[in-house]
């Protein structure tokens, strides 16, 4: 789990998404956050080989990106029981999650105003 980035200006008003993407094999998602999420989830090594399924996929938008981090921060330590290893230590390798927790995440993020 990252800690929040220092290089980035947390003081100004940038939108951040958290969110919660989706296998399309059902076996696993993924928790993050990014200041635009459809680039970051083409950097995953899971977009090259057509495991994800974009459209099962769910995010919310969060005032700041240092709000997005915390946000993030807080679903991984509160679903870190059902933290996961996708079987590669490659770019976001840390941030996968069993399904029985998916519907918890989803109902967490729906409650951010």
């Amino acid at each position: 789990m990252k800690d929040v980035d220092p290089k980035l200006p947390t003081d100004l008003p940038v939108p951040a998404a958290v969110y919660l993407l989706q296998r399309r094999d059902g076996l696993r998602f993924k928790i993050g956050w990014a200041l635009d999420p459809l680039v970051r989830v083409q950097r995953l090594p899971e977009f090259n080989v057509d495991a994800l399924d974009l459209v099962g996929s769910h995010a919310v938008w969060l005032p700041t990106a240092l709000r997005a981090q915390q946000f993030e921060r807080a679903l991984h330590r509160g679903l870190a029981f059902y933290s996961i290893s996708p079987g590669h230590t490659l770019d976001g390798h840390t941030e996968w999650f069993l399904p029985a927790a998916h519907l918890t995440a989803i109902r967490l993020i729906r409650q951010m105003p």
